[in-house]
C-alpha cells in the first residue's frame, strides 16, 4: 500500500514543525485574532503537507491519486487563512470582513468540493521520485483564487509598510 521514499520525508518534517510552530502562537494567547489566524494557516499547510507525504509515498496510482485530493482539505484554505492572518496583523478584520466570508464561502462550498472531481486533478504522474498530481481543467480556478488574495494581501501588507514612514 506504501512505500518508502526518501523524497516525502521532507514535506512530513515540514507539516510537523509547521503545526507545532502553529500551536505553539496559538497556546501563548488563544484570544488573539492574529495568535489564532496564524495557527489556522499553519494547520492549512499541516494538512498539504502530510498529505504530500502520503501521496508521495503512495505504492499505486490510485492511493496517491486519492491523497493528492485529500491535500485539498489543507492546500484550498491556505490562500484565505493566510490572507485572514495578514488582515488580523494589519489590524483590518473589520475592514475587510466581506472578502474573508466571501473567501471562506467560496473555499468551503466551491473549491474544496471542486477539489475531489477529476477535472480538479484528472490523475497522477508517475515520476522517479514518487507520484504527482496532474491538475485539470478546473485547476486554474483555484489559483486565480490564491493569486487574487495573495496578491491583495501582499499590496495591503506593503501599503501599510510605506504609510508608516
Amino acid at each position: 500500500m506504501y512505500k518508502f521514499n526518501i523524497y516525502a520525508f521532507p514535506n512530513l518534517i515540514s507539516g510537523l514543525i509547521d503545526i507545532l510552530i502553529g500551536l505553539f502562537v496559538l497556546l501563548k494567547n488563544r484570544r488573539s485574532a492574529i495568535n489564532i489566524s496564524f495557527f489556522l494557516m499553519t494547520l492549512s499547510v499541516f494538512f498539504w503537507q502530510i498529505g504530500t507525504f502520503f501521496v508521495l509515498i503512495s505504492s499505486t496510482p490510485e492511493l496517491a491519486l486519492s491523497w493528492s485530493r485529500n491535500t485539498y482539505l489543507g492546500s484550498s484554505f491556505i490562500p484565505i487563512t493566510t490572507y485572514a492572518f495578514i488582515m488580523s496583523f494589519l489590524g483590518r478584520i473589520k475592514e475587510e470582513k466581506r472578502i474573508l466570508i466571501f473567501g471562506f464561502v467560496i473555499t468551503t462550498l466551491f473549491i474544496l468540493p471542486l477539489s475531489r472531481t477529476s477535472s480538479f486533478l484528472s490523475g497522477v504522474y508517475d515520476f522517479p521520485w514518487g507520484y504527482w498530481f496532474k491538475s485539470g481543467p478546473t485547476h486554474p480556478i483555484f489559483l486565480i483564487f490564491a493569486i487574487l488574495l495573495f496578491g491583495d494581501g501582499l499590496f495591503k501588507l506593503l501599503s501599510s509598510l510605506t504609510k508608516e514612514k
